[in-house]
């Protein structure tokens, strides 16, 4: 059973902010899993995961 979304609050952090828009345009792919999106900009799905928690600082380049 999947965990509910993490609440971003995209004013706390630049990491919370990215979160919050790399979910916003996931979701606006109907049916775009972050196990799909990871390998499209050469990522895990976990990294994707991360981000859209807000607990991954993500480097310049990704």
């Amino acid at each position: 059973m999947p965990q509910p979304e993490k609440e971003l609050t995209p004013d706390a952090s630049p990491q919370e902010w990215f979160g919050a828009e790399l979910r916003y345009w996931r979701k606006r792919q109907p049916g775009l899993r972050a196990a799909q999106l990871g390998p499209m900009v050469q990522v895990s799905p976990a990294v994707i995961s991360k981000i859209e928690k807000g607990t991954y600082r993500c480097r310049r380049d990704l």
